[in-house]
């Protein structure tokens, strides 16, 4: 199956806990994380097939797939 990037959101009283969660997300097989410890962020990129298995981590508030946009130049006659 196809990677995934995954934004987390994790729960206020586990902000202290981020790299043991961090941690654990690498066992389930999520790769190139990132922590945002001051907004309570997590992100990755993790296996479609694998995906079910974030919710099960205590800690973990949602998660969701990373979206990707682009925005015209200030100059671009779409706006």
């Amino acid at each position: 199956m196809a990677s995934r990037n995954v934004l987390i959101s994790i729960h206020d009283s586990y902000l202290n806990q981020m790299t043991q969660l961090a941690e654990k997300l690498q066992a389930i097989g999520m790769k190139n994380l990132q922590l945002m410890q001051t907004v309570g962020v997590i992100t990755g990129s993790i296996d479609e097939s694998q995906v079910a298995n974030i919710s099960n981590l205590e800690g973990i508030v949602n998660w969701e797939f990373s979206q990707d946009i682009q925005i015209s130049p200030p100059d671009s006659l779409v706006q």
